[in-house]
This record gives structure tokens, C-alpha cells and sequence, in this order.
């Protein structure tokens, strides 16, 4: 496997969204592609070769769910690696890529929120030296009928005073 992984570009939306479908069928690849075109984001793409395997969507200023916890702090979500591509290395190289970024832009913590529930990407986040923040709360979810999830948010410090 050689994976690379870089911002998301246009002529790459469909493959991604063949490869890793949107959740519920939201737009979510063209919507983040457009966030990262203002600025606002960045869409980092994993890919061996020609075949998209994996994301992870990088806000510079977090969510509002996140915010209420670590205000001003740029923001990890979105992490998905194809499932026959799980357990490989692809999500902790999307998110050390993420940590990277960050810090090249001269931020100095990284926050996320994940689900009580998901163990797999509390122990993912455990390992790379993130910490829980705050008690657990419910996040509400974009698709209306759909009441969301208890999520935990955590932090990590990347460069130290």
C-alpha cells in the first residue's frame, strides 16, 4: 500500500463518494470540498494509488458542539476509512496528517468529539494523546429524524508552551 494523503480536489469528488458513500446520502464530500475552497476547511483525502481510502475533515475553528468545551481551536471530524481498509494505519496517518497542519498554521491544540459508543475511535484518539474534556453530551445530528448521539470531546496539545 502507498498511501498518500492531501486536500480533496474537485475531479475527485465522485470517486471519493463511489468509494466512501455519504452518510444517510448527505452531500457531505461536495459540501466539505466547498468549505475547504473558502478557507474555511480543509478535506483531507487518503488514497492508494488511484482508489480513494479514507477521510477526515479538518475545521480551523471546531464546531459549536466542540466550542462549548475548548473554544478557539481548530477542529478534527469526519474520520472514515473504508471498511476493508480498516485497521491498516489509514486513520491514525489522516489524523497525524491533520496534527500537522495544524500546527504549520500555528495553532497549538487539536479537538474532536466522538461517540461514547465508538470504541474503536476512543482508542484511536487514547493512543495519539487526546483527552476527554467535559462530561458526555448529546450532538445532535443534521438529519431531522435522526436524535443524535452522546459524544465525548477531546483535546490534545501539539506544541507545548
Amino acid at each position: 500500500m502507498e498511501l498518500e494523503i492531501r486536500p480533496l480536489r474537485a475531479d475527485e469528488i465522485e470517486a471519493l463518494a463511489d468509494a466512501l458513500p455519504a452518510w444517510r446520502g448527505l452531500p457531505l464530500h461536495r459540501e466539505r470540498f466547498d468549505r475547504q475552497e473558502s478557507g474555511e476547511a480543509l478535506y483531507l483525502t487518503a488514497w492508494d494509488g488511484p482508489d480513494p481510502v479514507g477521510h477526515l475533515f479538518l475545521l480551523w475553528q471546531a464546531d459549536p458542539f466542540i466550542v462549548e468545551e475548548v473554544p478557539a481551536v481548530p477542529g478534527i471530524g469526519g474520520l472514515n476509512v473504508r471498511e476493508d481498509r480498516q485497521s491498516r494505519g489509514i486513520g491514525t496517518a489522516l489524523t497525524l496528517e491533520a496534527e500537522r497542519r495544524i500546527v504549520e498554521r500555528g495553532e497549538r491544540r487539536a479537538a474532536l468529539a466522538v461517540a461514547v459508543d465508538n470504541v474503536r475511535a476512543r482508542d484511536l484518539y487514547d493512543r495519539l494523546g487526546y483527552s476527554v474534556v467535559g462530561r458526555p453530551r448529546r450532538k445532535r445530528s443534521r438529519v431531522p429524524e435522526d436524535p443524535g448521539e452522546d459524544c465525548v470531546v477531546m483535546v490534545k496539545t501539539l506544541v507545548e508552551d
